[in-house]
Parts: C-alpha cells; sequence; structure tokens
C-alpha cells in the first residue's frame, strides 16, 4: 500500500499540528444533513478523508486544472474549526483522518465521472477544497454523470463570463470573471449525504480565495454556531475591506442565500 499512496506532505504536517485528540461515537445517518451534524458525522466519524485539489499537476486531460496552493490554507482552517479531532498519524492502522490529493488514483478514480474507488470505506465522511474546476471530488458531486447530490452546484457560463452558484430548488446568483481577485469572491460551504450513505462537506469558491474565505467562514462563523445549526448551505460574498488579501473579521460578508431561504443578510463581527 504504501508504493501506491502519495501522502499530501505539506498540508500533512501542518494539520498534523494543530489536532488534538478524543474518543470515538458511532456515525448517524438517515436525515437531511446540517452544520450541526458536523462534529457527529465528522469529527467523530470512523474515517473521514479530506480531499484538496492537487496544484503541482497539469490535470487537464481530465477536464481539470491544477488548484491553487490557496486551497490547502482552506483545508487548515476547515479542520481547525472543531478541538477535538481524533490523533494522526495518517494513513495507519485506526486513523480517523485521512489528508489526499484529488490525483491520488488509490482512492480517487481518475477515470470520469471520478468518485472513490473501492478503498474508500461507504460510511466514511469527506470533505472536499475547492471548486469543480480544479477538484475531482468537487466535480464528481456537481456533475449530472457523477454523485449530482450537492444541493449546489457552481457553473462557468463563459458566455455571460460568470460563475453561477444554483441550488436544487432554483436559486442562483453569480459572479464575474472580472470581480473575482484576491480581495473579492464568493463561495459555497454545504454539506449533504451522497448516494452511498457519506457525509460530505464542499467548500468551494468561484475562486482560489473564495476557497480560503470559505475556509475562514465555516472556522470563525458556521461551526458550532446556533444561527447556522439548521444549514445545509450558504452561498457567500466576501469582500476584503482591508485590503491585505487575508479573510478576517474586518471583511464584508454578505449570504447571498441559504438552505432556509436567505435574507442576502450581512455578517460582521
Amino acid at each position: 500500500m504504501k508504493g501506491k499512496v502519495k501522502v499530501l506532505t505539506f498540508a500533512s504536517l501542518i494539520i498534523l499540528l494543530v489536532l488534538p485528540s478524543i474518543s470515538f461515537i458511532n456515525r448517524s445517518r438517515g436525515y437531511t444533513l446540517t452544520f450541526a451534524d458536523f462534529d457527529a458525522l465528522f469529527v467523530q466519524s470512523s474515517e473521514c478523508f479530506i480531499v484538496i485539489g492537487d496544484s503541482s499537476v497539469k490535470k487537464e486531460e481530465i477536464g481539470l486544472y491544477p488548484a491553487g496552493t490557496i486551497d490547502t490554507m482552506a483545508a487548515v482552517l476547515l479542520v481547525r474549526a472543531p478541538r477535538d479531532w481524533k490523533t494522526f498519524p495518517i494513513y495507519s492502522n485506526g486513523t480517523v483522518l485521512h489528508v489526499i490529493l484529488d490525483t491520488n488514483d488509490f482512492f480517487i478514480n481518475q477515470i470520469e465521472p471520478f468518485g472513490f474507488t473501492s478503498w474508500v470505506p461507504t460510511n466514511s465522511s469527506v470533505i472536499s477544497v475547492g471548486g469543480p474546476l480544479v477538484s475531482t471530488m468537487t466535480n464528481y458531486y456537481m456533475r449530472e454523470n457523477g454523485d449530482p447530490s450537492a444541493p449546489v452546484k457552481i457553473e462557468v457560463d463563459q458566455q455571460s463570463g460568470t460563475v453561477v452558484f444554483r441550488s436544487k430548488s432554483g436559486v442562483s446568483t453569480s459572479i464575474g470573471f472580472n470581480e473575482i481577485n484576491s480581495s473579492h469572491d464568493m463561495f459555497v460551504i454545504q454539506v449533504f449525504e451522497d448516494s452511498n450513505g457519506r457525509s460530505i462537506l464542499i467548500a468551494a469558491g468561484a475562486g482560489g480565495y473564495g476557497t480560503y474565505a470559505a475556509g475562514w467562514f465555516f472556522k470563525n462563523v458556521v461551526y458550532n454556531n446556533p444561527s447556522f445549526s439548521g444549514d445545509s448551505y450558504l452561498v457567500v460574498e466576501w469582500t476584503d475591506l482591508n485590503l491585505d488579501h487575508e479573510p478576517n473579521h474586518w471583511d464584508y460578508w454578505r449570504i447571498v442565500f441559504s438552505e432556509t431561504g436567505g435574507s442576502s443578510s450581512i455578517w460582521r463581527q
């Protein structure tokens, strides 16, 4: 197995430094997932796979592009939200947390429509970081010929020059290509159950900084916040007001829509 497994060294080392340990509890299923379920279904699951888009290789041959290294920072923020992840080491017996690249063919099929190999248990949980143009896992859950379980899809409209966020209920919003940069972006955070019963969380921006902002927003605003406990997804616009190219409390965060209908509300500390 060691010969086939590609370990994400940089992200793994960072995450290893920030994760303490917890005890096991049983994973529950059978209802519409919300952010309130994150601890029970991800932190305390038997196995959780964090899938990060590979930034070191070209993926045009499978219709995708290299991910930005900024996606790794989003993953670090996401897993730092809980204070009680179980202990490492990665890929050893009894581990709960696997950090893998989306080009790792030991875990992820590299032939459309992608999806997990037989090595990944159907009762595991998955955190996919990055949008459908750079992450095979996010792409898989947003494609009709994959497992289109994601309640919000991200679509690229070349004709209008926009990235569209569209929910299954028909609510949509968009951001122009020329509006996406290191100080302004849009993202979705969503949790759901796929067709095999896995608990899935996707954090994906229109651009790389949107994904980074999604990780920050989940860690600092959504996680363990009763105001969002009943939501399954949030689509948020981020504007870097202090122009430091980092998501933080000083920025402008507009919730464009959510599973409960949304009201274009604004979150500020």
